[in-house]
């Protein structure tokens, strides 16, 4: 008797979804910021799923490149400058390579992290629970 092969595909939008997730999840990331071809994308994306009544998980901020079933990620982050940077984007990277691995089985090839700010203003910091 054989068994039936079964093939699957992980979509970009779904490993740039739990991405998002995981980094935001992270102690001292405050947000993700798109960059202007991912702001314009955002809007784009919105609409369509507006008109036709559906919600998304975010991920904008977030770029994902599959290649020979290997995942390439880059992360857009505006961080709280309670830590140092490398830490935080180390961490980040941690966290977003287990969770789409985990939650996939997608091997993740690299983590590349831009820091797009670094806040520093307290009020952002205390509604953040991080200071």
């Amino acid at each position: 008797m054989n068994a039936a092969r079964v093939d699957w595909v992980v979509a970009e939008p779904v490993i740039a979804s739990i991405a998002a997730d995981a980094a935001s999840r992270t102690p001292g990331v405050l947000r993700l910021q798109p960059g202007l071809a991912g702001l314009v994308g955002s809007v784009g994306r919105m609409a369509r799923q507006r008109v036709r009544g559906l919600s998304s998980a975010p991920r904008e901020g977030v770029t994902v490149e599959l290649t020979d079933g290997a995942a390439d990620i880059h992360l857009y982050l505006t961080l709280a400058g309670f830590a140092p940077a490398q830490q935080l984007a180390a961490a980040v990277q941690r966290a977003v390579a287990g969770a789409v691995h985990e939650d996939t089985g997608v091997v993740v090839r690299s983590v590349a992290i831009t820091i797009i700010d670094i806040d520093t203003e307290d009020d952002e910091l205390d509604q953040q629970g991080v200071r």
